[in-house]
């Protein structure tokens, strides 16, 4: 992936940002990761559009989220409760904790099982592969060198306003424990008490470490680095959420071990489908429009 951000960004933009941001999210070697997933979600611009933006200081219209729709009251969820109101026959609140794909059964953590001719899971992978019954090595060791990334949000909610009029800023430095924050009242109002405002510090960090209560307490040391005012009476509430499958990371092993674990679910009639499912960055456009594919494959009209 290095070799990629250099041929199309050059030393300057690599070492300022890119390289320094990258090795920081990804707390990954970025030598040992493919270009695929940056060649698909990086918008490169031209030198004459670096140069007019760098002089203007003026942002332009580059990227797939340049632009975006939000829903004004509810957040994503009513997306998601939309969609449901018109699905007969969905029951929820029920885990999955072992698929036969011979028999082609769900067993379920209430014990009851479900026959399936097709499945569609959207799990992520590893969860999926841990799921499975009968599953030959060579399969189980594809699902086992699949990787990812965790990320811990800690979401800040406060008493006033500070003047921010932008969605989201990235921060390559080291010192900063968050590789971004994400103030979501600016795109989406209704869901911020009148004169409060919020803000979500994203840190990123492998599987085997969990959120810790000093997450907290160093995202706003790092905030009031930068000039917020942070006063206990400012703050109306700090939490954190754990995000255990955030980022699958796109490493050598990642295309060989999809093309044997797709292989083999689907002589066995299951989809992995989904960003998780289907082990890859993808928007919610992208999911969505999957799951319509993946719905007329399975019950063409």
């Amino acid at each position: 992936m290095s070799s990629w951000f250099l041929r199309a960004f050059g030393r300057g933009i690599c070492g300022h940002f890119l390289f320094p941001y990258n090795k920081k999210f990804w707390q990954y070697p970025l030598e040992e990761m493919t270009s695929e997933w940056a060649r698909a979600w990086v918008p490169v611009p031209s030198l004459r559009t670096v140069r007019r933006q760098a002089a203007t200081g003026k942002d332009g219209d580059i990227g797939y989220n340049a632009v975006f729709w939000y829903p004004r009251r509810g957040g994503i969820q009513s997306v998601c409760d939309a969609l449901a109101r018109r699905l007969p026959r969905v029951r929820t609140g029920r885990e999955a904790v072992r698929v036969d794909p011979d028999r082609r059964e769900v067993v379920f953590g209430d014990g009851s099982r479900e026959s399936f001719g097709t499945l569609v899971s959207t799990l992520p992978l590893p969860e999926l592969g841990a799921r499975l019954t009968r599953v030959p090595a060579q399969v189980r060791a594809a699902f086992k060198s699949l990787k990812h990334l965790s990320v811990t949000n800690i979401n800040i909610g406060l008493r006033y306003r500070p003047a921010i009029d932008t969605h989201w800023v990235s921060f390559p430095q080291r010192e900063m424990v968050f590789y971004r924050l994400v103030f979501p009242g600016n795109f989406f109002p209704s869901g911020v008490p009148r004169e409060c405002f919020s803000v979500s510090c994203e840190i990123s960090h492998l599987p085997q470490r969990s959120a810790r209560n000093s997450d907290i307490a160093r995202s706003l040391k790092d905030l009031r680095r930068l000039g917020w005012s942070l006063r206990r009476k400012d703050i109306a509430v700090a939490q954190a959420q754990e995000i255990p499958y955030a980022y699958c990371i796109y490493d050598r092993c990642r295309g060989p071990a999809l093309k044997t674990i797709f292989s083999f679910l689907k002589r066995r009639g299951i989809h992995s489908i989904g960003r998780y499912g289907g082990w890859r960055y993808a928007s919610m456009e992208d999911v969505m429009e999957e799951g319509r594919r993946v719905a007329s494959q399975i019950s063409p009209r």
